[in-house]
């Protein structure tokens, strides 16, 4: 819902809902940082508006939730971004295998002529 023809504060926490989720679509996290205040101002504005009604409000409260979903899916995708760099750092250093006798071996890794060392 457009809330700009109802309230100019309305329209503006809309518009800086919109921005934000525009930004968590691209992957602009960095930015988010900079709208943060500005969000929180208006939603303490907002607070102190007497004739805001439901409906209004029901309506910010979507594109705030929408928002706050894809912040946990941005949240998710850094996680498994770090859990991977940290799988790939640890596989330079070697990766546990079986040997011919079914004995678990270290493979040193980064050395084309790595030695296998039973662990």
């Amino acid at each position: 819902m457009r809330l700009s023809k109802l309230n100019p504060l309305l329209a503006e926490i809309e518009s800086i809902l919109q921005y934000e989720r525009t930004l968590l679509l691209s992957g602009e996290l960095h930015k988010l940082d900079d709208l943060r205040e500005k969000k929180q101002i208006g939603f303490e504005r907002l607070a102190n508006l007497r004739n805001t009604s439901a409906i209004e409000i029901e309506s910010l409260k979507k594109l705030a939730e929408r928002n706050h979903e894809l912040f946990a899916a941005a949240l998710a995708g850094l996680k498994d971004a770090q859990r991977r760099v940290l799988e790939i750092k640890a596989s330079q250093n070697g990766f546990a295998t079986y040997d011919k006798s079914g004995s678990k071996a270290l493979m040193q890794t980064g050395n084309p002529l790595s030695q296998t060392h039973k662990i």
